[in-house]
């Protein structure tokens, strides 16, 4: 093995890498970062051809080859959203840099060199783990369909620390139903279930028939996970739900495309819209009437057990970080009347306190 400068890419080097040994085919192995690091990475693609998994017969396959029947599988088993972003990141981002690899050839180093390159694009590092977390899923793939014998390592991302959203600015609730009240049609309903049910954007846009039970009283919902989860709606949409869920039938969707007939993607131009109507200053999208419904119901003193099931969180820390936003939007709701007491002149100094 050697490595060398790459011929036209600064910062990027070529490491010649033989899986077979001396007697067998080269391989190129592109490696962005210093020559320190690209060292180490020949050391670590030395370690693994000295000690391999067993191959269940020839050699694996590229990445690139495993990556169409994997978005096959992807199709008919995850929901749409998911496959939509696994094929974004793998025909964008994934494959161009680790598609001429073959899984046995992955190192850490060689990831921790895709994560320096998207960071030098400006990538946020919660995106580049959730484009690793993808690249992961491909690789327990290609295990369980027996396309490679053992996983060539665990993909380390950035810490959990490092990655963590900010909190998100909620609008007041009188600002969302104003929202709502600039809204029309279907869209109204769809961000009337997002805010007043918690729906995620693809539960609410997938919603069917059979999900309305009780007369509109209750929505059996399926999320992530295939976890069925009972949610209770608000009387103002019991009848609209009732009503579509007897016209469509029990395979039907509540509220499908005008356009197509089938699953929306998104109501994007209308929420906008209506938000700037509405009068709300900060940036307004499908999720975050899902955190209001969080916050919401938190400060006004539901269960956090009863919200976690509602909204159909497996960890109570999901559902907890809804108290620090309910906390949050009740100090940011007092400002006005704390702020006046703490600009207000001082007390008279004879003050007895009478009257307290």
């Amino acid at each position: 093995m050697s490595v060398r400068e790459h011929p036209r890419k600064a910062d990027w080097w070529i490491i010649d890498y033989y899986p077979d040994g001396r007697g067998g085919k080269r391989e190129r192995i592109p490696f962005k970062g210093s020559y320190e690091d690209a060292l180490v990475m020949e050391q670590e693609l030395l370690e693994a051809r000295a000690n391999p998994p067993v191959a269940p017969i020839g050699l694996p396959p590229l990445i690139s080859k495993l990556a169409p029947e994997y978005l096959m599988w992807a199709a008919n088993h995850l929901a749409p959203t998911t496959v939509s972003g696994i094929e974004t990141a793998l025909e964008l981002y994934l494959l161009p840099f680790f598609g001429n690899h073959r899984p046995h050839h992955l190192a850490q180093a060689l990831v921790e060199s895709y994560k320096a390159k998207r960071l030098e694009d400006k990538v946020k590092k919660r995106t580049i783990n959730k484009e690793l977390s993808y690249f992961s899923g491909l690789l327990k793939w290609a295990l369980k369909q027996g396309k490679i014998s053992a996983l060539p390592l665990k993909i380390e991302g950035f810490p959990t620390k490092q990655t963590l959203p900010p909190a998100p600015r909620l609008p007041e609730r009188t600002e969302i139903e104003s929202l709502i009240g600039h809204m029309k049609g279907d869209a109204k309903w769809l961000v009337s279930l997002l805010f007043l049910c918690g729906l995620r954007r693809s539960e609410a846009f997938g919603l069917q028939g059979h999900n309305v039970a009780q007369s509109g009283k209750l929505l059996i919902v399926v999320g992530k996970g295939g976890k069925e989860r009972i949610i209770p709606v608000p009387p103002e949409l019991q009848g609209e739900l009732q009503s579509r869920s007897v016209s469509v039938g029990q395979h039907g969707l509540l509220f499908p495309s005008p356009k197509t007939g089938k699953k929306r993607d998104n109501i994007r131009r209308s929420l906008i819209t209506a938000a700037k109507k509405a009068g709300i200053q900060v940036r307004v999208y499908h999720h975050l009437m899902r955190h209001g419904y969080g916050t919401h119901a938190i400060a006004a003193g539901v269960p956090q057990r009863i919200v976690q099931s509602a909204m159909g969180h497996t960890s109570p820390a999901t559902t907890d970080k809804y108290t620090h936003l309910a906390g949050a939007h009740l100090s940011r709701a007092f400002e006005p009347f704390t702020g006046k007491v703490d600009d207000g002149p001082p007390p008279p100094e004879n003050m007895d306190g009478a009257g307290i």
